[in-house]
């Protein structure tokens, strides 16, 4: 018991010393100093980002990311299923061509968000982003898409997005 007693006795004279010697600067411990020099912040950006990017079947193809076609099945609203072919780019080629540094991105916080020109829009998460089956596409089934169209390559039949106008990272 006389220990016990003692040992709280000590923790609170460390505690009241600690306490007033970091009110007024005196003693305590320093903050550690860097063991590695300092160097430029890491962002999401690995380049400037192009200013206005629009959307259309021809600015998807001028910046020179591999087409992709890939045949898709779909359930429409009615429950209905039927395949698709889009030809597109993959969605993170995209988002690496814009600069984004894909390493940063983690399965736990990362959202997608791609909207349409009437303001609809969808979500989705890490997997989606780094699928080699999601794509922003400029055809579908031989028909020119304008704007593009997203197909994330699942069957969701409130997933597809035509009318593509933005896309978003949020991490």
């Amino acid at each position: 018991m006389l220990r016990n007693i003692i040992s709280w006795f000590i923790a609170a004279i460390m505690a009241i010393v600690g306490f007033f010697g970091g009110l007024f600067g005196i003693g305590g411990n320093k903050p550690a100093e860097p063991t590695v020099p300092p160097t430029e912040t890491t962002t999401l950006l690995q380049k400037p980002q192009p200013q206005n990017f629009a959307f259309s079947s021809e600015s998807l193809q001028e910046l020179g990311l591999t087409p992709h076609t890939i045949p898709m099945d779909t359930i429409d609203s009615a429950d209905r299923e039927y395949t698709r072919i889009y030809t597109g780019v993959l969605v993170k080629d995209f988002l690496a061509a814009m600069g984004v540094n894909l390493a940063l991105l983690d399965g736990e916080s990362t959202l997608l968000v791609i909207m349409s020109d009437n303001a609809a829009g969808v979500a989705f998460g890490y997997d989606i982003i780094m699928s080699d089956r999601a794509l922003l596409a400029w055809d579908m089934d031989g028909a020119e898409q304008i704007p593009p169209r997203f197909a994330p390559g699942n069957t969701n039949h409130g997933a597809y997005l035509k009318n593509v106008v933005s896309v978003t990272v949020n991490y």
